[in-house]
């Protein structure tokens, strides 16, 4: 077989596509568990839910098989919670069990986005999309954080595919597309805002099929009632359920106390001091949200923020990196030239997707832009990338025809040398990720709760008492005692007492009554040790240095 007809088979593409994704999906998989070696307490909340979930049938509040469960004044859809007790199960109580599905999610995520760009494009454009997101920061952190947001890019992503399939078939795949696009709907809060503005967009593009073909419309009446009925719980929630919203009210522009503080405000705060319409449009009651809603719009389509300085919130990236290697900044200048002169349909849709990703993030005040709330942007933006690249190299490619093998192998060759800027970054990006992202982010993912509890396990039966009074980055600690201790779920729900003769107190100045046989388990640690109490024990952040947590009793 000729090598040009070998490239084109589909089996090739194939099997160089499933390598692809197997040898980079066991390369994030390979430091999950300890990288970042700080365990955040939503993940300390999404693993112990799932261990209650899998042995008692119940969340840790004692509500059966939620749909919802309640989390620090917010509520999380189960998707992510019941795919951890899968993991859970198998694999004990431990962080690479919790981080596991965000993996796997997004491991599924690259394969429906190969099959999707495959659809709407062709197998140029499908391996680089493989090639791109295999090797994504944002994609990469994702995977090592055990947040639900991670299975968003799979739900939106299955949901387009199914779509496209059965408007081009004609057939249930349609109607069936309604399920991966409810599962994104509850999976993020973004999503109850950004689902309709897609599944909007995709009803758009095809809106000249739809008015020609009365088959395929009552195929789209179908799938929109099947997508209301699949959403329609979540109205229970809302009208049942106090404090549904609470973590909705505080982050919308609209409702908090705290607009000066959003990017938005910040950027056009020094512009009002010289211009005075910009003043008084920023005092309006009702107008003065339009113009910080754009700046935030735009703020999340920052090349510096896209392409290198990333979200500050170490929690949710590297800021040193931004979300996307210079491959995908070269593919989104292609892209945008591709639809400049084809405008092709699927173009246009992806495109369409870029753009909408940014509402739901502008209409927010904190961490703006923020790489969670954003994700289905990095998502749509990667894809969008590989379609620039994917066209352009079969483009060059087709214009070799006739001409000998070596001629286009020399054309591919000197493409990726052009990448060298692309394969450098790369290598310092997981470079850094691999040695210093964890010590950095230590504090940001509350680094030291799952040593301070094995201390407290070890030492306890020395005590009477062990007061846990944390503060500053050692927030809700209540959740880590229940996550890394060995309380099982169903002790909890029927005596609610920690183990160990564990009590929190809050933080305060200075410590409450101190009093004999007590182990004081004190965030941060007390800068001037009062003479009542003796140190044991400092539990350092990752660099060595800084102190994290510390240890007292009364010897």
């Amino acid at each position: 077989m000729q090598l040009t007809s070998y490239v084109r088979s589909r089996y090739f593409l194939h099997v160089f596509a499933a390598f692809l994704i197997l040898g980079s999906s066991l390369f994030r998989l390979s430091d999950l568990g300890e990288n970042p070696s700080g365990f955040f307490c939503d993940e300390a909340s999404i693993g112990f839910n799932a261990l209650s979930v899998l042995e008692t049938g119940k969340d840790q509040y004692g509500t059966s098989f939620p749909a919802y469960f309640r989390s620090f004044g917010d509520y999380k859809f189960g998707t992510y919670i019941y795919s951890t007790a899968l993991s859970v199960g198998f694999l004990g109580r431990t962080n690479f069990a919790v981080r596991l599905p965000a993996a796997l999610f997004l491991v599924g995520a690259i394969c429906v986005s190969y099959l999707l760009i495959y659809v709407l494009v062709g197998p140029w454009s499908a391996i680089t999309a493989v090639f791109i997101l295999s090797f994504e920061p944002w994609l990469n952190h994702a995977s090592h954080i055990g947040f639900s947001l991670s299975a968003v890019p799979l739900f939106l992503g299955g949901g387009v595919l199914l779509f496209l399939k059965g408007i081009k078939r004609r057939d249930c795949l349609l109607e069936s597309s309604a399920l991966p696009f409810a599962l994104a709907f509850y999976t993020y809060a973004t999503m109850r805002l950004f689902v309709p503005l897609l599944v909007g967009l995709l009803f758009l593009v095809h809106i000249s099929e739809l008015k020609k073909d009365r088959i395929l419309l009552l195929r789209v009446g179908r799938f929109v009632l099947f997508l209301g009925a699949l959403m329609a719980p979540l109205s229970y929630y809302l009208l049942n359920e106090d404090g549904f919203l609470e973590r909705a009210s505080y982050l919308a522009i609209f409702s908090t106390p705290y607009l000066d503080h959003s990017a938005g405000y910040q950027y056009l705060e020094p512009l009002s001091q010289v211009q005075p319409w910009l003043q008084e449009l920023l005092r309006h009651d009702q107008l003065k949200f339009l113009p910080i809603i754009v700046i935030q719009y735009l703020l999340h389509y920052s090349p510096s923020y896209l392409f290198i300085s990333g979200n500050p919130n170490l929690r949710f990236g590297t800021p040193l990196f931004g979300n996307h290697l210079p491959l995908t900044a070269i593919g989104v200048v292609l892209a945008l030239l591709w639809c400049l002169f084809q405008r092709k349909r699927p173009h246009l849709l992806i495109f369409g997707w870029v753009l909408l990703a940014g509402i739901p993030g502008a209409l927010t005040w904190e961490d703006v832009p923020h790489a969670g709330r954003f994700i289905m942007g990095s998502y749509a933006i990667s894809l969008f990338a590989a379609i620039g690249v994917g066209e352009t190299l079969r483009t060059f490619w087709a214009l070799g025809e006739g001409r000998s093998v070596l001629v286009r192998l020399f054309c591919v060759l000197t493409f990726l040398l052009l990448l060298t800027p692309h394969f450098a970054k790369m290598k310092r990006y997981y470079s850094y990720y691999r040695t210093e992202y964890s010590t950095a982010a230590s504090g940001w993912m509350q680094y030291g709760y799952q040593e301070s509890i094995q201390y407290i396990a070890h030492e306890h039966e020395k005590y009477q008492r062990v007061v846990m009074i944390m503060g500053g980055l050692h927030y809700l600690p209540e959740i880590f005692v229940l996550w890394y201790s060995d309380i099982s779920p169903s002790d909890w729900l029927e005596e609610h007492v920690l183990p160990y003769h564990i009590e929190i107190q809050e933080h305060s100045e200075s410590i409450p009554a101190i009093t004999d046989n007590t182990l004081y388990v004190i965030a941060p640690p007390l800068e001037k040790v009062p003479s009542e109490l003796s140190l044991l024990k400092i539990i350092h952040w990752e660099d060595g240095i800084g102190e994290a947590i510390g240890f007292y009793n009364t010897e």
